[in-house]
Parts: structure tokens; sequence; C-alpha cells
């Protein structure tokens, strides 16, 4: 059985370390400024591999069925119901129906346990741009709470924006009048940024750091592919107005 890789290291020098997450998931997701951008595959991993390990050795201590081995190795790792391999008891999977995750956060609040998981599709996809970094089809954050807290609310927004913030598509349950960026947004997000440094941003990551809403880069260059430009021309063709 491959070992766990229990303290991944985020490999990305731009924007904040995505590790953080697994480490100090609620203090990383009530802080903005703190959001990652991305998530690097060994972190996602890891996060999916602990989080199965702990849950599989509750119920059957340190022996474990070979199936129950070979789900807690399995990525995206099946946590609904209908998706678990045979041989894999339902009490493993916290969420009804279908669902793998990419990602799996577990903050500390008080007098509850909390799972966010990051649901995707069944098939990760790993992006040439980007070299190989966390590039998934997401679908949804969703949530397993046990016990009582008044805090579990904010947390559940503050993972699903992040979610949605990363990916770039809404998610489950966000809050009324949410809407995903248009270019309009981006337009106005160009001028607040050029005002702000005083000339237009000269790259997409400036662009996206001083923007004054989150923004993923990979996201916004994907956007921007998908309304038939790129950030060459959008930025030729904003700067030209300022």
């Amino acid at each position: 059985m491959t070992s766990l890789p229990l303290t991944p290291r985020c490999t990305e020098s731009s924007g904040p370390p995505c590790d953080r997450l697994l480490e100090d998931p609620e203090t990383v997701l009530a802080d903005r400024s703190q959001w990652p951008t991305h998530v690097c595959p060994d972190v996602a991993q890891a996060s999916t591999m602990v989080w199965a390990r702990d849950r599989a050795q509750r119920l059957y201590g340190s022996d474990l069925p070979s199936a129950v081995a070979d789900w807690m190795q399995s990525y995206p790792l099946p946590v609904g119901r209908w998706s678990l391999p045979a041989g894999v008891p339902a009490l493993l999977a916290p969420l009804p129906g279908q669902g793998k995750a990419a990602i799996i956060l577990t903050p500390a609040l008080p007098f509850m346990e909390t799972h966010a998981f990051g649901i995707v599709d069944d098939h990760p996809l790993v992006s040439e741009e980007t070299g190989g970094a966390f590039d998934v089809m997401p679908v949804a954050m969703q949530f397993c709470l046990a016990g009582w807290s008044g805090e579990a609310d904010t947390c559940r927004n503050q993972a699903a924006r992040w979610w949605d913030t990363m990916s770039g598509i809404p998610v489950t349950g966000r809050p009324p009048g949410s809407t995903r960026h248009t270019i309009d947004d981006y337009a106005r997000f160009f001028i607040a940024a050029s005002a702000s440094l005083g000339r237009p941003p000269r790259s997409l990551d400036e662009f996206v750091q001083q923007a004054p809403e989150p923004l993923a880069r990979d996201t916004v260059r994907r956007n921007l592919k998908d309304w038939g430009t790129s950030w060459r021309s959008f930025r030729e063709e904003h700067a030209k107005r300022r």
C-alpha cells in the first residue's frame, strides 16, 4: 500500500500557499487574502487520503479490508453512497447519492465535526498551461456536519465562496444574487486595477492581484478564451480606453 503524504507542501511560488488549507482551514477560509487560487495535486490528494484513512481506521482499526485500502487511495475519492466501489461499506460515505471529492477540508469548529467536500466530475483534468497544476471539472462544495456550532454557517459560506472563486463556477447554496463574472465585470476590474496601480496592469497575475474581487488566474484565462479573446487582446483593448 502506498504511504500517505501526510505533510505535502505547496509548490506554486505565486499566491497564497494551498497547503495551509489542510493545516489551518478555518483561518485561511476566514481571510480572503489567504485564499489560494490553485490547489497542488499532492495537497489535494493528501487531503482525501488522510480523511479516508482516519474514517476507515475509526471503523476497522488498523486491520483494513483490501477494498477499503484501495478506496482510500482512489482519486477523486468516492464520498457518495452510489459512488462507492464494491466491498466498501456505506458507513464510509457521508454524502447521499453520487459524489467524488477532489479536496476535503476539516475546519476545527467548537462542539462539532465539520467536513467540506470539493465535489468534481468523474475525470480530473490536468492543465498543460499550468504544468500539471490542479485543474478539475468542479461541481459543488458540499458539507457534512455533526453536532452544533454557531460558526457552522459562516464556515460553510466561506468554503463555498472560496471553491467558487477558485473554480469559477456556481456552487450549491451560494448567496442569493451572487452570479458568475462576465467580461463586463472584468472590464470594471481592469479599470479599478489600473487606478490602483496608476497604470494598466502589465500581466494577468498583476490584474488578478489588483482586482477588487477575488479572482483565480486560470479561471480568468479560461473565461477569456471562452469569450473568444485572450489576456493580451483584452489588455490591449482596455488599456486604450483609460
